[in-house]
This record gives structure tokens, sequence and C-alpha cells, in this order.
């Protein structure tokens, strides 16, 4: 089993492009269907536009710096879900540009009912995969955050 690096890059209103990251089990092309299934699901999270896919083949060894999700230069709004692994290992997943409608009264914490929400994470449970390959499962908790890395 080889895992996969994949990366969705995501534009905003402004032509400003950011990139999500997500390691998966065996994906050989950009246009994986299980890949697709997982930006589709974000899609339904997200107002950014999708403008393309990369992967990359890793090591199941990759270290720790090197299985770090991108960076969000030109995404300042973003919304956190947190992921862990069989062996415990937390994963944070940033979706930039997050529609309004996941959100709670408060504008901040995800709505873990959204039917959106709820099919993005079922998405990722049944497709990302932790570094050593062990299928993710969601923490809970989700919220908006704003990007500290943010340049003008």
């Amino acid at each position: 089993m080889s895992i996969t690096r994949c990366v969705l890059v995501v534009e905003d209103e402004n032509q400003k492009q950011c990139t999500v990251a997500i390691n998966m089990n065996n994906v050989t092309s950009p246009d994986d269907q299980n890949l697709e299934l997982l930006r589709t699901a974000m899609k339904g999270i997200s107002d950014g536009a999708f403008v393309k896919n990369r992967i990359a083949i890793m090591d199941a060894e990759a270290s720790e710096e090197e299985a770090e999700e991108g960076d969000y230069e030109s995404a300042e709004d973003r919304a956190l879900f947190v992921f862990v692994d069989p062996s415990g290992s937390r994963y944070k997943l940033s979706v930039p540009a997050p529609l309004d409608t996941i959100f709670l009264g408060d504008k901040e914490t995800v709505d873990p009912e959204n039917e959106d929400v709820v099919a993005f994470i079922g998405a990722m449970e049944t497709n990302a995969k932790g570094r050593a390959g062990g299928a993710l499962t969601y923490v809970g908790g989700a919220k908006r955050v704003r990007n500290p890395r943010h340049k003008r």
C-alpha cells in the first residue's frame, strides 16, 4: 500500500489560491474517483473554486514535517476540522472559504448536523488516511479560524 499526498488547489473570489493537502491510499491519478468524492464533499461546504488536483506518492515513513498541511497564504477565513488516526495522531484540515450556511448561530462553530458537513466528514473518514495508512476518525468541535499567516 502506498500513501499518496493529494493536494486540492482552491481559488477565492479575488483569484488568490491556497492548497488543502490530504493523505489517501493508492491514488495514482489526480482524477481518482475517491479524490473526486472528497473534492465534491468539500465543495459542499466551501465557497472557493476548486481549480485543480495534484498528487505526490510519498513513503509511509514520511516525517511529521513533510506530512503537514500546506500553507494558506491567501485564504484568511477557514473551517478547521480535526481527525485522528488509529495511533492517536491528530490531523487538522482547514477548508478555505467556508459557506456561512455550515455554521451555527454564533457564526464560529460548524454545525455538526448540517447535511453538507456530515457528507464531508463521511467522505474524509471513508477516503482520507493517516501517514501510516490508517483510517481517520472525526474528533468533533469544528470551528471557524482566521489564518495567522495571511499576507496582504
